[in-house]
């Protein structure tokens, strides 16, 4: 097995010093070489299109990303342009204990199928979640949160409540240390065109180190061009930094590069977190189907020996 490549921070020393004297390294999440394997997700050429298994990884960690719910249709009704909303779901799973991820990125590049060069391109209009959210934990009996109750005209994005754990959104300012969650939109230079672009960045809570979301579900709003029905491919990259024992660990298995997913608005609406109206999208309030979760708590699975 080749030799890990490991990128070391300046900061990273300084967030992990102090509690095992163990630095931390950033490394991407599949460059672990094993000798006559190689390790993608690929589209089934026989069905190529909007793959439910964006992303599986395993190693030290088991990582998955699927793809939730697609739904094409309207921007709004009568309109000629179009949209596509893609409700995303990542697990993060370690399989030895004690093992955390203390950060990970995670990228969406949409591109059409008329080129760069094309006048009309598609736009990411919404994303959940979006901006910077800190989550800091307060005691709360079993009840669960998610997104905004009641219809789609709800207000910001709340945060999934698991077992005694509440997780609220709070601004920056008000607490020194948190798990954050952050997303915003960008433009891909190559294409020179509209914000066609979508990236999520999860970070530990520094002072606790207890790891990212285990659970985050992500939602994201394009905006097609008018009567575009054509298929629209979107390029998935991810990269985590990991406490310091794993990095010298196997990680994951060689990675080769993931096949692109493909969108084909032609196919009927998956409608499996609820019931979509595909001739409006654009009026959908994408929080909705945004969620973060820290850790799943089971009472059920506790049971009291009496003697």
């Amino acid at each position: 097995m080749s030799e890990l490549p490991i990128h070391r921070r300046p900061e990273d020393v300084d967030a992990e010093d102090g509690g095992d004297g163990l630095p931390s390294f950033e490394i991407g999440l599949f460059d672990v070489e094993h000798p006559d394997e190689n390790f993608r997700t690929q589209n089934n050429p026989h069905d190529p299109y909007q793959r439910t298994n964006v992303v599986q990884r395993q190693g030290a960690f088991t990582v998955k990303c699927r793809c939730v719910d697609v739904i094409h249709g309207r921007w709004e009704a009568g309109s000629p342009e179009r949209a596509s909303l893609i409700v995303l779901k990542f697990d993060f799973s370690p399989c030895t204990p004690g093992r955390r991820i203390k950060h990970a990125e995670m990228e969406f590049r949409f591109k059409s199928s008329r080129g760069p060069s094309s006048r009309d391109q598609l736009e990411v209009a919404a994303i959940a979640p979006d901006g910077h959210i800190s989550l800091v934990p307060t005691t709360r009996s079993e009840e669960h949160m998610r997104g905004v109750e009641g219809t789609a005209g709800g207000g910001a994005l709340g945060l999934q409540l698991s077992g005694t754990v509440k997780w609220e959104r709070k601004n920056t300012q008000e607490t020194s240390a948190a798990t954050v969650v952050s997303g915003s939109t960008f433009s891909n230079p190559e294409w020179l065109s509209k914000e066609n672009c979508v990236a999520w960045n999860a970070f530990e809570n520094g002072r606790t180190k207890t790891g990212i979301p285990a659970m985050l579900q992500v939602g994201i709003l394009v905006k097609r061009p008018k009567d575009d029905d054509d298929e629209f491919q979107c390029a998935v990259k991810l990269k985590t930094s990991a406490d310091f024992k794993t990095q010298w660990g196997e990680v994951f298995k060689k990675h080769q590069g993931d096949d692109e997913l493909i969108f084909k608005p032609s196919l009927p609406p998956t409608n499996k977190l609820m019931k979509y109206d595909a001739e409006n999208l654009g009026r959908f309030d994408v929080a909705l189907v945004g969620e973060v979760n820290m850790t799943t708590v089971r009472e059920d699975a506790i049971k009291t020996q009496r003697g």
